[in-house]
């Protein structure tokens, strides 16, 4: 494996405070590695270099790193210490990478994945899928000056919709990644007043596109919800094609 020296990444490390030493270090190794200032392959300082920078004792570095190797995130050998080359889901956890996200990027999650999980919920929604996008449709409606219950009336309406595409993984994905998504409604929301009214209008017609089983509909509304967030937030979309 050739080796990635990067030669100022020592000085990418804090100093940490005596208390949980070990996991705060695992953490800045992780973010460093999760935000890419740390790519695969790239060299880590030293033990000693390490101990110095943030200022604990060579054995804190050495069980940190000795974790992050037993996670996958870094490999070990005489020749030194090397972030992975890939990182498994495992040595990876999908929250971690929630913590570094910005809004864009839920965004374009959202565009990407959010058109086709109506499309498939209008075609496979049962009885019990519908009740609980009813449900949670009127808990919108009656906490349309209530924020915070709004917030979360919406984002459980995303993660009814998911469930009712009989996907488990689609399913499993969007659960996975609703802290975010109630992140993003609120950061709209705040910044927008005005959209509660807007996005509840939206997802009245999903709802009535899956209730008649119309996907292309479920499929049109979605994405126009999705577009009109963007131009409220000013973040440009991805052209077609592209």
């Amino acid at each position: 494996m050739a080796e990635k020296n990067f030669p100022s990444n020592i000085e990418m490390l804090t100093s940490i405070p005596r208390s949980s030493v070990a996991d705060d270090l695992m953490s800045q190794i992780k973010n460093l590695i999760i935000s890419g200032q740390l790519g695969p392959g790239a060299m880590l300082p030293s033990e000693i270099e390490i101990s110095q920078r943030v200022g604990v004792g060579r054995s804190t570095v050495r069980e940190a790193l000795r974790v992050l190797s037993t996670m996958g995130w870094i490999t070990r050998s005489k020749r030194g210490t090397f972030v992975a080359e890939t990182l498994s889901s495992d040595s990876l956890p999908f929250r971690d990478v929630l913590e570094m996200v910005q809004l864009k990027d839920v965004l374009e999650l959202r565009l990407m994945l959010e058109g086709e999980v109506s499309y498939l919920a209008a075609q496979r929604a049962i009885d019990e899928d519908i009740a609980r996008l009813s449900e949670s449709l009127n808990e919108m409606k009656a906490a349309l000056s209530d924020l915070p219950r709004f917030i979360s009336a919406d984002a459980k309406f995303h993660v009814y919709l998911s469930a009712a595409t009989q996907n488990h993984l689609v399913s499993r994905v969007v659960d996975m990644i609703r802290d975010a998504l109630e992140e993003f409604i609120r950061d709209v929301l705040i910044q927008h007043p005005e959209m509660p009214a807007r996005a509840l209008a939206y997802h009245e017609r999903i709802l009535k596109a899956i209730v008649s089983e119309d996907p292309a509909e479920a499929r049109r509304a979605t994405l126009e919800h999705i577009s009109d967030i963007a131009r409220a937030i000013e973040v440009r979309q991805p052209r077609e094609g592209m």
